[in-house]
């Protein structure tokens, strides 16, 4: 059905459309904007922060190897030959071998830095007497008769190997001398550890005033090593940083092992002159004899983990209009900043500040107890200023990624209780 109105009508209806347009204005400027679009978030980021050390490092500082033992004497491969005699000439040739045999990669790495032993009992000296480990000359000389060798030996990396190892003991031609081979008669040839080597090594740790500075508080370093035992008993092995223990434990015997020790600066009074200590403590066997435990200590690294660049805050800027202040400081509105503390990196306080230019209060200051830990924390009219205001999260001692953060203006009847 259609309905036409005629002109003579149209001026009632033309009213009552003003009527109706003008209860509509009256209602709707009853309401304010508040009332419209609240909860209003005036921020809102699901970026990952970093709150506390802004930027990280590590330093590396290489100590070398050590070697611990609890021998009360130097563990050697002795020639079962006891006395032998050995001579060249142009027309014959008589050298001596032994072998012997090593079970493990801690002897194989001990043994580096070994010392040859022996007596020479009567010779010539038409020839140079010279000694072969696996075919390599590693010592050589002309003693007299009568004389004690003892001297150690600078072995070339992998020339010793795990399994069988071949000592040749022989001498030189004495040349034109066809009727009167060189000659030497020798006793008691032996292979041994350095036995200078002691239950307890300690190596210098030289720091740099950037790493003691920056070093962080919880985990400042970590000392990496490689243990290889050498005897099939074991022993208790002890690490300590300035006489203070970061690591103890009895490794597995006939293997490598691994071994990763934190440490803080704070308990170890960390300074640029340190001093790390292996030391080995006898555990007694089933015959209670606690001699020859030994472990070769290998790639001992210490690495100290820096926090450099120490602004330890992230700072979020946000505005409000005059009459969103007006509101918050006459009650109308309440303002809410929520945030998480996604991960813990390192333990410690976490403040939140607001700054509005003229002023500034701490909103909020907690150690939070572990990852993601969710905090909110209200503001007021009296807290902020029309136009910029800042947000500031800061950690003098902590480090930690912040997440999922939001500032929201809020009715005052969504107020928690």
């Amino acid at each position: 059905m259609v309905v036409v109105v005629g002109r003579k009508h149209a001026g009632p209806l033309i009213v009552i459309l003003l009527i109706v347009l003008l209860a509509a204005i009256v209602l709707f400027s009853s309401l304010s904007y508040k009332d419209l679009a609240l909860p209003r978030e005036i921020f809102a980021s699901d970026a990952v922060e970093l709150v506390g050390v802004g930027k990280s490092s590590i330093s590396h500082h290489l100590l070398g190897s050590a070697y611990i033992s609890q021998s009360e004497s130097p563990f050697a491969f002795r020639d079962p030959a006891g006395t032998f005699s050995i001579k060249r000439s142009v027309l014959s040739a008589s050298d001596h071998k032994f072998a012997f045999t090593i079970n493990s990669q801690g002897f194989v790495k001990s043994l580096a830095d070994a010392r040859v032993s022996f007596n020479v009992l009567s010779t010539n000296g038409y020839g140079i007497l010279v000694l072969k480990l696996n075919g390599k000359v590693i010592w050589s000389g002309v003693p007299e008769s009568g004389s004690r060798i003892d001297s150690p030996l600078a072995l070339e990396p992998g020339l010793l190997q795990e399994g069988e190892n071949v000592i040749t003991i022989l001498t030189t031609s004495s040349g034109w001398r066809v009727w009167a081979p060189a000659k030497y008669v020798i006793s008691d040839f032996s292979i041994m550890e350095d036995y200078t080597k002691k239950a307890s090594t300690a190596i210098p740790l030289n720091l740099t005033n950037e790493d003691v500075e920056t070093a962080m508080q919880d985990i400042s370093g970590r000392l990496v090593a490689t243990l290889y035992s050498t005897t099939p008993s074991m022993g208790k092995v002890r690490i300590l940083v300035n006489n203070v223990s970061i690591w103890e434990g009895v490794p597995p015997s006939g293997s490598s092992y691994r071994i990763f020790a934190d440490f803080s600066k704070t308990l170890t009074q960390l300074s640029e002159s340190n001093l790390v200590v292996f030391s080995l403590e006898p555990s007694d066997g089933e015959d209670g004899n606690a001699t020859g435990q030994g472990y070769f200590i290998d790639g001992i690294e210490v690495l100290v983990f820096r926090g450099e660049n120490l602004t330890r805050h992230q700072v979020v800027d946000f505005e409000l209009g005059g009459s969103e202040v007006q509101d918050l400081n006459e009650g109308r509105l309440r303002g809410e900043v929520s945030f998480s503390v996604s991960r813990v990196m390192k333990s410690g306080n976490i403040s939140l500040i607001l700054r509005n230019g003229n002023a500034e209060k701490v909103l909020f200051q907690t150690s939070p107890p572990g990852n993601d830990y969710n905090a909110s924390v209200e503001f007021l009219g009296g807290d902020v200023v029309a136009g910029k205001n800042s947000l500031v999260f800061l950690s003098e001692d902590g480090m930690f990624e912040i997440s999922k953060l939001r500032i929201a203006l809020l009715p005052p009847e969504a107020k928690k209780a």
